[in-house]
């Protein structure tokens, strides 16, 4: 009976994955010297074998251990500990897919690692695959009930098999939402679909706290005005363009009203100097990209609690999407300063989330379900 059930349970976890050329040289990298070499091959592949290596030390804890039970079984112990290290190595670096692939091989040796079940499912939410999410969750849950985590995450399958199925059409809407998918895939949301989740009352009160309590929206007019400034050169880049005046040597910082009151909190130096590395290149647009990029979160929220209807979104997005497209040549170019945008905006927040960011970033220029890889820059937007 208990190996009937391990055997089922490794059928759901290896999910019939098979290890390329690449993955296999990250799973040999986890040997390290003085290791079994009879380990490197069992890491080597994934499928029936490894399934039996994997039924059979699991079975072997219910029997006597005798010395060389006990060896083996540190031998594992100390290979789980490698392969842990390589995965998370690998899903701060963002590569998902090889994460998978190392996890899988994981789980077959300690099928009830609920922390490597929750990392293969979010790695799997990154691909695109709620249903093979929510199976890992599921058992995640099944075996440490009290994590946390698991509360936090259980609904995103829903959210990205919704997601999914509601993707926006015609292509050239799904582009324009995309532009605010570094926020989006930041927060564990959709990158398909106008709302990006399921247009639950959870979801609307969860959102509705995060606008309030970083926005201060509460109501379609308060959206409204935030959406004015951050299109008319009213909100951040106004500041910054006020920076680049300092810069240029045209007025004294505590001449300019904004500017004075950094220098009254001591923002002004490090504002300062980014604009200093910055500002040259940047020219007119400024940092447009970090307004026009949260203006189009900012719609799709509105979208998601009811303050603006699709139509109304879209009528939104769409010229600034078509702005945002004029201004910069590539993806990679409007998110590095959109970046930087933020950055000028918060300092330490931005220093706080760096390592998050170039992971998200990252994925989403080489995922290849990313709609930054199957968009081109240059989609017929009009």
């Amino acid at each position: 009976m208990i190996f009937e059930k391990v055997e089922q349970n490794l059928h759901l976890r290896t999910r019939g994955i098979t290890l390329s050329d690449s993955t296999t040289k990250h799973l040999a990298e986890a040997n390290t010297e003085g290791t079994n070499k009879s380990l490197v091959l069992r890491l080597a592949s994934i499928g029936f074998a490894s399934s039996i290596v994997a039924s059979s030390a699991f079975f072997s804890t219910a029997c006597s251990q005798s010395p060389e039970t006990t060896q083996n079984k540190s031998v594992t112990t100390n290979n789980d500990s490698e392969l842990k290290k390589r995965a998370d190595s690998l899903v701060d670096n963002g590569e998902p897919e090889t994460a998978i692939a190392v996890l899988t091989t994981l789980l077959q040796q300690s099928p009830k690692d609920g922390n490597a079940l929750y990392s293969r499912g979010r790695c799997y939410l990154e691909i695109d695959k709620p249903k093979e999410a929510r199976a890992d969750f599921d058992l995640a849950n099944e075996y440490q009930p009290n994590n946390t985590w698991y509360r936090s995450w259980g609904r995103s399958p829903s959210d990205h098999e919704y997601d999914l199925s509601h993707r926006a059409k015609p292509v050239a809407r799904e582009w324009a939402i995309a532009c605010s998918a570094l926020l989006f895939a930041s927060n564990g949301d959709g990158l398909h679909s106008l709302s990006g989740q399921e247009l639950t009352e959870a979801n609307k009160s969860d959102q509705a706290r995060v606008i309030y309590d970083w926005w201060r929206i509460k109501t379609r007019e308060d959206l409204f005005a935030q959406l004015q400034a951050l299109n008319n050169n009213d909100a951040y880049n106004s500041l910054w363009q006020s920076y680049m005046k300092v810069k240029a040597g045209k007025i004294k910082p505590e001449e300019i009203p904004d500017v004075a009151a950094d220098l009254k909190t001591g923002k002004f130096p490090e504002r300062m100097a980014i604009v200093n590395e910055y500002g040259d290149e940047f020219g007119e647009r400024g940092i447009n990209a970090w307004d026009l990029c949260r203006y189009i979160s900012l719609v799709r929220w509105g979208y998601l609690l009811g303050f603006v209807n699709e139509n109304e979104a879209y009528d939104l997005i769409m010229p600034v999407a078509i702005k945002i497209q004029k201004q910069y040549s590539s993806w990679k170019q409007m998110n590095d300063e959109y970046l930087i945008g933020r950055k000028f905006w918060a300092f330490s927040q931005w220093k706080r989330d760096e390592a998050k960011s170039n992971r998200v970033t990252k994925c989403l220029l080489s995922v290849k379900t990313s709609p930054w890889v199957a968009l081109p820059w240059k989609t017929k937007l009009d």
